[in-house]
């Protein structure tokens, strides 16, 4: 008769090799993202009116309303974008739906709509 301590061992191993072959079968992009998951960021929504552009340093004065989930008041910012292809959407009067993320002490514009 097989004890737990030589059934337990062939148990985990089958387990895990099967496992390892689910994940060879995503391919890249899919396991990639699986080991990603954890590492996703925090974002906070805001609405706001460009007040201006500045291409070369990247940055965008946005006079925003309330941003409920970081406790903070309407106020104008000068907000760093992260990608600068998100720079088009930005534009002086333009009323904008902006994504802010963490970045060092401050928050960054990751998305706009």
């Amino acid at each position: 008769m097989k004890t737990w301590s030589t059934i337990l061992p062939a148990v985990l191993f089958a387990g895990s090799a099967w496992a390892q072959g689910v994940y060879d079968k995503m391919g890249p992009d899919m396991g990639a993202g699986l080991r990603n998951v954890a590492k996703a960021e925090k974002t906070h929504w805001a609405k706001g009116v460009v007040k201006s552009v500045n291409v070369e340093k990247g940055e965008a004065m946005i006079s925003h309303e309330a941003v409920q989930s970081l406790g903070w008041p309407a106020m104008t910012m000068s907000f760093r974008v992260r990608d600068r292809a998100l720079l088009g959407k930005f534009t002086p009067g333009k009323k904008v739906e902006f994504e802010l993320a963490k970045q060092g002490q401050g928050y960054v514009v990751v998305g706009a709509r």
